[in-house]
C-alpha cells in the first residue's frame, strides 16, 4: 500500500469518524484517535538467562513498522456521563522499535504494540457546555 493510500484512509477515517454523544443525563460517548507518536530517549536494559546484561544510555525508537510511513498511534475512549461527570475507560495503542541497537542486538521491538489501559474521570465545564 502506498503512503498516499494509507494517507487517504487515515483523513477518511478522521473525518468519518468523530466524538459520538448523546445528550441526557445519562449519555454515552465514544471517541477514537489518530496521530503520530514521538518516544523521548529512555535508559534501556536487557536481562537475558545465561547472558550479560545490556545496557543503552539513551535508546532511541522509530515506529515505521510500515515502510515508508511512520506508524501512527491509535486510541479509543467510551465515556458514560452523569450529567456533567463521567467515567472513562481509554486504551493508547502504539509500536515502538530500537533505532540506536548494540551490537549485540540483532532486533529490539515491542512487536504487538505497547498498550495504555487508563480509567479516567471527566467533568463538563459549564461555561463551554452550552458551545457543545
Amino acid at each position: 500500500m502506498t503512503r498516499t493510500w494509507i494517507t487517504l484512509i487515515f483523513l477518511i477515517l478522521f473525518v468519518t469518524v468523530h466524538p459520538l454523544t448523546v445528550y441526557a443525563e445519562r449519555s454515552y460517548s465514544f471517541e477514537i484517535f489518530l496521530g503520530e507518536q514521538f518516544n523521548i530517549p529512555t535508559p534501556l536494559t536487557i536481562k537475558q538467562k545465561g547472558e550479560e546484561t545490556i545496557k543503552v544510555d539513551w535508546a532511541r525508537y522509530k515506529s515505521d513498522a510500515w515502510t515508508g510511513f511512520n506508524s501512527p498511534y491509535y486510541a479509543w475512549r467510551i465515556g458514560v456521563w452523569d450529567d456533567n461527570r463521567a467515567w472513562e475507560l481509554e486504551l493508547i495503542h502504539q509500536k515502538i522499535i530500537l533505532k540506536n541497537k548494540p551490537e549485540e542486538v540483532q532486533h529490539f521491538e515491542i512487536s504487538h504494540g505497547y498498550n495504555l489501559i487508563t480509567i479516567n474521570r471527566a467533568w463538563r465545564l459549564s461555561q463551554y457546555h452550552d458551545l457543545i
